[in-house]
């Protein structure tokens, strides 16, 4: 992806159809950046956010992985601004990572209820790992059933943040309804 110097306001910038970010390096402070919106959407696409791919601005080269990304509250599809780190081959990139259940149905269908309480982990890894979701199999949890965190089996280049007791999800039965009065037992009402 090619990143310009931004000069202009980002009222500007926003207008000439760019997205605003910033730059942060290891030797040099935060630089402010602008870069045209296919190019930027090209480059998410491809990429993610978590994922190293290079980065040019200015004729200097750069690895960089999209820090942090700004939406719209209203249009989720729309972008306000980004910032982009540059990390070399000892860093680690830091990333949050989601958690799914999969099997959902099976719990479910033996009438239990699902409690997914951990939704996202934050992470640490290195530039040459792949990082990917976090799926859980609940299909043989029953109900009174729950995990942990440090009950989870994660890809060993992960440098977990997040706390190992934290628990993740749980399975319980439903309340019993109320017994429901049999017509029988209603007492009969003699009018006077």
């Amino acid at each position: 992806m090619k990143v310009q110097n931004r000069v202009d306001s980002l009222k500007q910038v926003r207008k000439m159809d760019f997205i605003p970010g910033v730059l942060y390096g290891q030797t040099q402070g935060p630089v402010n950046i602008q870069v045209g919106k296919k190019e930027f959407l090209k480059a998410l696409a491809a990429n993610g956010q978590t994922a190293v791919f290079p980065c040019e601005i200015e004729g200097a080269k750069h690895k960089v992985y999209i820090r942090d990304l700004q939406r719209e509250i209203i249009r989720r599809d729309r972008f306000q601004h980004f910032s982009l780190q540059i990390v070399s081959g000892k860093d680690k990139i830091r990333a949050m990572v989601q958690i799914h259940l999969e099997n959902k149905g099976i719990v479910e269908g033996k009438g239990l209820v699902i409690n997914h309480v951990l939704h996202e982990i934050d992470v640490k890894y290195g530039l040459n790992d792949t990082l990917e979701d976090i799926l859980i199999d609940v299909a043989n949890m029953g109900a009174g059933d729950s995990m942990l965190l440090s009950d989870v089996e994660l890809p060993s280049y992960l440098e977990v943040l997040t706390s190992m007791d934290v628990q993740v999800v749980s399975v319980i039965a439903p309340r019993a309804q109320a017994d429901e009065v049999e017509i029988d037992d209603v007492p009969e009402v003699v009018p006077a």
